[in-house]
């Protein structure tokens, strides 16, 4: 009798206890539907122009490759890794962005489109770098508003919080995002061939 009463109460408890990214809605890419070989090229603000095709699924992660040239005119890559859900869980480079070659990983994964509250920890791994294993905690709140999301988040490693804004599409995928309250910096989703 004992042992089923704990049971129970063992069982009604873990019902309860729901990790709070759990709480928030899926928002990510719909890598089970994109034909590999899918590129997708965005445009920055400042002008830069950037393609991510996607490889396929490798092992438990969906892959996309990132390339694209800086403002000063060198070809940089990035190796990113998503989750069954399509959310992004860690990104690499090569010696091509004028820094050294890393990994950034986020714990459980970015929560940068996820609908509702979500907190995430990031951690930037990178070889003879000052800052290797820096990282930080951030909180995130995203809402649906006017046809997109709005989200507001706090790191743990600045005084204030921020905001951007954001659309999806086809797949998922984010067709404009704006940072700051006064659009100071935007990514377009230009094409998807």
């Amino acid at each position: 009798m004992k042992l089923t009463k704990f049971k129970t109460i063992a069982t009604l408890a873990a019902m309860f206890v729901v990790p709070q990214a759990a709480l928030a809605e899926n928002n990510g890419i719909e890598f089970a539907k994109m034909p590999v070989g899918t590129k997708m090229t965005y445009k920055r603000s400042d002008g830069l122009v950037f393609t991510d095709t996607f490889v396929g699924k490798r092992g438990r992660f969906y892959v996309v490759n990132r390339a694209g040239k800086t403002n000063a005119g060198k070809t940089y890559w990035e190796k990113r890794r998503y989750d069954k859900e399509g959310r992004l869980t860690s990104y690499s480079w090569g010696d091509n962005r004028g820094a050294q070659p890393g990994k950034i990983f986020y714990k459980p994964y970015d929560c940068q489109y996820v609908v509702g509250e979500c907190t995430m920890r990031r951690k930037l791994v990178a070889h003879d770098y000052v800052n290797n294993g820096a990282g930080y905690t951030a909180k995130y709140s995203t809402k649906k508003q006017n046809g997109g999301f709005t989200t507001t988040f706090k790191q743990s490693n600045r005084k204030s919080s921020s905001s951007y804004s954001f659309t999806t599409g086809k797949y998922n995928l984010r067709t404009s995002t704006t940072f700051g309250t006064r659009g100071s910096w935007s990514l377009k989703l230009v094409k998807i061939h």
